[in-house]
């Protein structure tokens, strides 16, 4: 074209305009056209897929995926409908395969249905649901090889679908691994789980381990809870006794405790410690009582629960069973002789029950440290600490008061109401409020009985036995300013600057 008079030459038109000669101007390509070349005679018409909506263009627009068009000369691209899908400058949209799905229109690929569908048909719009108690394949399984065993991905090294693993038919429908089972996708091959771990719910692609407390066999479907006296860590296959030293008196626990200082375990397994023998500390001690039976059978009316003396018990004669110290290896050996030979005089068998609290010695608990004597028969006192005898029965046992206090056990019957005095037993119980004495141990975790001694406790030292406390040589109580936290030990230690003990004998 020449846009000015006298020009010495036509120049060319620019792409996205021609000119059919003698023109004083190009002139635009119109709606579906273009024009990609300088100096164009003719506009050309957009190719399938792709399409020109504005006038003008030097090249058409491809369509979008989701859009195609078939014709040329197009000035727009239609949409793709449900169940079939289109990649760019498309010029026909492609059906969903069976076992894929197009939701929406304007999709630009197919998704494969969901774990548990499937599709039979070409161009679905939605999946099927599998029968009950059946599944399919997991989207697990577009990751995995084909059977070929070759690994096929596209240029971005992404794995293409495999028609063969679609869900493309019912029988692609299989029974789901039963819980206790798994597989990759949740149905056959299944294998049981490994011991230690679980499936509760059938069509399980993994499994859970066992929590902390629990453990299970191969196959389990559930984990059991390990009995008190054992532990188990998380994903464990068998619960593990308590080694001899640890107890554990709780079940589904992750771990077993050290026996406390001054108890020891030898067993495995245990729920609780065994409390260090109980320190008999003279030649004998004593145990006193009263069997005021008799005495007060003419007064029983007016022996209730609220009485606080009873003057008919006040006269009865004090009774004494003697306490050898080679009889004190344990709680157990002491009640029984006293038992008995209360049984020679008044005919009562076992007047005494003692009960530690084994789980507070356990686990070192000061105010759980203590005994129960259980008075099983009305009429009886035992007296405890109120006699001239300084070291009697009631240093071993904690007891400083009689019991019951100023009064004779009472014994009730199912109806509570005060029956006869003589041989039925009491309601009645009463613990220690001092700690016993018992022999020692210097650590924790002790497993052997051997290893509780008579050892200082803290508070106090023996320099002269390296810590051990003997009838010949007993401990000391440290001093105003010094203290000692340890069990055994020759020496206290003065407290450092800006701390102070209030009284001799402090471990702190």
């Amino acid at each position: 074209f020449s846009g000015s008079i006298g020009s010495a030459a036509c120049l060319p038109c620019a792409p996205g305009l021609f000119s059919l000669g003698n023109q004083s101007s190009c002139t635009p390509c119109q709606l579906g056209t273009q024009a990609s070349s300088p100096g164009t005679v003719n506009c050309s018409l957009c190719r399938g897929g792709y399409f020109a909506n504005v006038t003008g263009l030097p090249e058409c627009y491809p369509c979008a995926g989701g859009t195609f068009v078939n014709t040329t000369g197009s000035s727009v691209c239609d949409d793709c409908f449900q169940g079939t899908v289109s990649t760019q400058n498309a010029t026909v949209c492609e059906l969903c395969i069976p076992g894929t799905f197009a939701a929406v229109s304007r999709m630009t690929s197919c998704d494969l249905c969901a774990v548990g569908d499937f599709t039979e048909a070409f161009k679905a719009v939605a999946c099927i649901d599998c029968p009950q108690g059946t599944t399919t394949r997991g989207k697990n399984a577009r990751l995995k090889l084909p059977s070929d065993g070759a690994a096929r991905v596209d240029g971005n090294g992404l794995p293409f679908l495999v028609p063969d693993w679609f869900n493309d038919e019912i029988d692609d429908c299989l029974d789901e691994c039963r819980a206790g089972t798994y597989s990759i996708w949740g149905v056959p091959p299944c294998v049981p789980c490994p011991a230690g771990r679980f499936s509760f719910a059938n069509g399980s692609t993994e499994c859970s381990p066992c929590p902390s407390g629990f453990s299970s066999a191969s196959g389990a479907t559930v984990c059991t809870q390990c009995l008190a006296g054992s532990f188990a860590l998380a994903g464990s296959s068998s619960c593990t006794l308590c080694a001899a030293g640890q107890f554990q008196p709780s079940p589904g626990q992750a771990a077993c405790e050290l026996c406390a200082m001054d108890t020891f375990k030898q067993a495995t397994g245990a729920l609780v410690c065994d409390v260090c023998p109980l320190r008999v500390q003279s030649t004998e001690d004593t145990f006193y009582y009263k069997d005021c039976r008799t005495a007060c059978a003419a007064d029983e009316a007016n022996i209730t629960a609220s009485t606080v003396n009873a003057s008919c018990c006040f006269h009865a004669p004090v009774q004494s069973v003697s306490i050898p110290n080679s009889a004190a290896d344990n709680l157990e050996t002491i009640v029984q002789l006293i038992n008995d030979a209360v049984f020679a005089r008044a005919l009562v068998f076992n007047l005494l029950r003692v009960e530690p609290d084994l789980e507070g010695w356990s686990r070192g608990i000061t105010a759980s440290r203590l005994f129960t004597v259980y008075i099983q028969y009305g009429g009886f006192q035992a007296s405890f600490g109120q006699t001239s005898v300084t070291n009697n029965v009631g240093r071993i046992l904690g007891f400083n008061v009689d019991v019951p206090p100023g009064r004779p056990a009472l014994c009730y019957s199912a109806s509570d109401s005060l029956v006869s005095s003589g041989g039925c037993y009491s309601s009645e119980s009463f613990v220690a409020p001092e700690l016993p004495v018992t022999l020692l141990t210097r650590e924790t975790g002790t497993h052997l009985r051997d290893l509780c001694q008579s050892f200082c406790s803290p508070g106090s030292a023996n320099n002269e036995t390296n810590g051990e406390d003997r009838p010949s040589s007993p401990c000391q109580p440290c001093n105003d300013g010094t203290y000692q936290n340890l069990v055994g030990e020759p020496l206290c230690f003065n407290c450092v600057a800006g701390r102070y003990t209030a009284a001799d004998g402090l471990p702190y």
